[in-house]
C-alpha cells in the first residue's frame, strides 16, 4: 500500500525520511525545552490515567507529560505540523 491509500484506509500512515535529521534534532530540543518549562511551572501535567482499570498495568511512579497544542507555543512544532 502506498502512503495515501494506507492513510485513507487506516487513518494513519508511516513514512521514513520525511524530515532531515537536522530538523528532527531541532524538534527534539524544542520538545525537551517545552517539557522543562512545563515541569518548572509546577502545574499538574501528569496525564497518567491513574484509574482502577489501569492500576494493574500502570507503574505508580510513571509520568505522562501533556503537551496539548504544542504548535501554539513553538514555531518549529508549527512548521512540522504544517509541513507539506
Amino acid at each position: 500500500m502506498n502512503f495515501a491509500s494506507n492513510f485513507n484506509n487506516k487513518g494513519y500512515s508511516l513514512a521514513k525520511d520525511v524530515f532531515p535529521a537536522e530538523f528532527i534534532s531541532e524538534l527534539v530540543l524544542g520538545f525537551d525545552r517545552i517539557v522543562k518549562q512545563l515541569k518548572e511551572s509546577s502545574e499538574n501535567i501528569n496525564g497518567r490515567w491513574g484509574s482502577e482499570l489501569t492500576q494493574q498495568v500502570e507503574n505508580t511512579d510513571s509520568e505522562v507529560i501533556h503537551t496539548h497544542n504544542i504548535q501554539s507555543y513553538s514555531s518549529i512544532m508549527l512548521e512540522m505540523v504544517q509541513h507539506k
